[in-house]
């Protein structure tokens, strides 16, 4: 996959600064969009090789319920304060998220679209480059 196979747009900001109203627009002409929080939820999910890994990283504590879904305070308790923890749950959430928008890409650049101009794909992230940096994954996946 090339970059000439698709436009890509990486949508970033803090809250409430509108990035909703301009992803909806990008969406409305036509743009695929993902939202890169709303992976991590997902990877997050009891069942995901991505929940396993985090549970057995900071324990069962960090769990609403036993077998439950990741109390994201109380993981945010231990991981805000502490850099290294923080670290190691970056190691293991931002390379499933780079996979799971590589593939998704994969997806766009391959749709089908009117007149034969590329497609447009526009990631929203909170932090779009800083996860980049130490993640291998990302850079082997090109975007």
């Amino acid at each position: 996959m090339k970059h000439s196979d698709y436009y890509l747009i990486g949508l970033t900001g803090n809250i409430a600064c509108g990035k909703s109203t301009v992803v909806a627009m990008l969406r409305e002409l036509g743009a695929h969009v993902i939202d890169a929080d709303r992976v991590t939820h997902e990877l997050q999910q009891p069942g995901q090789p991505v929940y396993e890994q985090i549970v057995a990283a900071f324990g069962a504590g960090i769990l609403s319920a036993p077998g439950g879904p990741i109390d994201r305070r109380a993981l945010g308790a231990v991981v805000f304060s502490d850099p290294a923890a923080l670290r190691r749950l970056e190691q293991i959430v931002h390379p499933a998220v780079h996979a799971r928008i590589a593939a998704w890409l994969e997806d766009v650049a391959q749709a089908a679209h009117p007149a034969g101009h590329p497609p447009v794909a526009v990631i929203d992230a909170i932090k779009l480059l800083g996860s980049r940096a130490g993640s291998r994954s990302a850079t082997r996946s090109g975007w």
